[in-house]
C-alpha cells in the first residue's frame, strides 16, 4: 500500500533587500547590479551590502562574548535536528520562566509570538514593541540544555533595553539564537529544522536560510 503521508516545508527566512527589517543602528540591505546582461556584458553580477544580522539570522558566541566561536565554527548538528515550536502568539512584551513552562523537553526551541501574527518580519520599519525573551526566560533555556533558540523578530533581547543581559546568558552559555525567522506558516508543534548560515571566517553572526519540515 501506498504510503499516504506528504512533507510540509516551510521557508521561514526572510528575503534579503531593500525591503528587509534592519536593526536600527545597522545598515539597510543593498543589492546592486554592477554587471547585466542586457546592458551588453558577458553575465549578471550583483554586489551586496549589509549587516552579518540582517533579516533572518543567527548569532554566534563572539557576538556578545570575547571569545574566536564565529559563525564557522558552529556544529551543524546543533542547526540541524528536530525543534519544537512553542505557539504563544498572543504573548507581548518580556518571555519569562513561566511562559515556559509547559515546552516538552527538547535542545531546540523555536518561540513564535505575536510578532507572527502581527506580521512583523514583513514590514520594512523596524517596530519597537516585539516579543523577546526577559532575563528569566534566558536562564530557563539554559536550565533547561536548550541548544538553540529561535525567535521571530530580529533580537531575543527587548529593545532599548540598557543593557544585553539577554545575550550574554544565552550566547554565554554557547546556545545559538536564531533570530529573525517568518513564522507565518509554522504552527506549533514538532518539525525538522535546517538552519544554514554562511561560513563567514570569524563573523559574530550570518544571514541564515531556515527550513521547517514535517510529515503529516
Amino acid at each position: 500500500m501506498q504510503d499516504a503521508r506528504r512533507t510540509t516545508r516551510v521557508d521561514a527566512s526572510v528575503p534579503l533587500g531593500p525591503g528587509t527589517p534592519v536593526w536600527p543602528t545597522d545598515p539597510p540591505v543593498e543589492l546592486q547590479r554592477i554587471s547585466s546582461i542586457r546592458n551588453g556584458d558577458s553575465c549578471n553580477l550583483t554586489h551586496a551590502r549589509f549587516s552579518a544580522h540582517a533579516g533572518t539570522h543567527l548569532d554566534a558566541p563572539c557576538h556578545f562574548v570575547d571569545c574566536d566561536e564565529g559563525v564557522d565554527t558552529l556544529n551543524l548538528d546543533t542547526l540541524i535536528g528536530p525543534a519544537y515550536v512553542l505557539d504563544l502568539a498572543q504573548h507581548r512584551g518580556a518571555i519569562e520562566a513561566n511562559d515556559l513552562q509547559n515546552t516538552p523537553e527538547c535542545q531546540r526551541l523555536i518561540l513564535r509570538t505575536s510578532n507572527t501574527t502581527r506580521g512583523l518580519m514583513r514590514i520594512r520599519d523596524f517596530t519597537r514593541d516585539y516579543a523577546h525573551i526577559g532575563e528569566s526566560g534566558a536562564r530557563w533555556l539554559v536550565e533547561r540544555g536548550i541548544r538553540l533558540i529561535g525567535v521571530d523578530y530580529l533580537s531575543i533581547e527587548g529593545f532599548n533595553t540598557g543593557s544585553h543581559t539577554v545575550h550574554d546568558i544565552v550566547l554565554g552559555a554557547r546556545v545559538i539564537a536564531v533570530e529573525g525567522l517568518d513564522l507565518t506558516d509554522v504552527g506549533g508543534g514538532w518539525w525538522k529544522m535546517i538552519c544554514l548560515p554562511a561560513k563567514f571566517a570569524g563573523a559574530d553572526g550570518s544571514p541564515a536560510r531556515v527550513v521547517f519540515e514535517r510529515e503529516s
